[in-house]
């Protein structure tokens, strides 16, 4: 169902990073009585969902997580670079 689907979007979303397969599973099973078959489904479901979004779900030595396609990177980019500290003059400092 898209409520199951909806659930592993939200713990990856609210993941500090890459969310182990095993975490996952263990929620989804605890919670929804999933089988191992049936969360990895629902992790490729979700991205296949994605095909046409800025973001892909990426499966990392840690885990899965969510990321920006590099093709946004230059925005992204814009958004968190940091902007040049302006020098103080010496009377400023003081």
């Amino acid at each position: 169902p898209m409520e199951h689907i909806q659930v592993v979007e939200a713990l990856l979303f609210s993941a500090q990073g890459p969310l182990p397969f095993h975490k996952i599973h263990s929620i989804l099973h605890k919670e929804l009585g999933l089988e191992k078959k049936e969360t990895l489904a629902l992790i490729e479901k979700l991205k296949e969902s994605y095909a046409d979004r800025a973001f892909d779900i990426e499966e990392v030595a840690f885990g899965y997580q969510l990321k920006t396609r590099s093709k946004f990177f230059p925005y992204i980019h814009q958004l968190i670079k940091k902007k040049p500290q302006e020098k103080l003059s010496l009377a400023a400092q003081e």
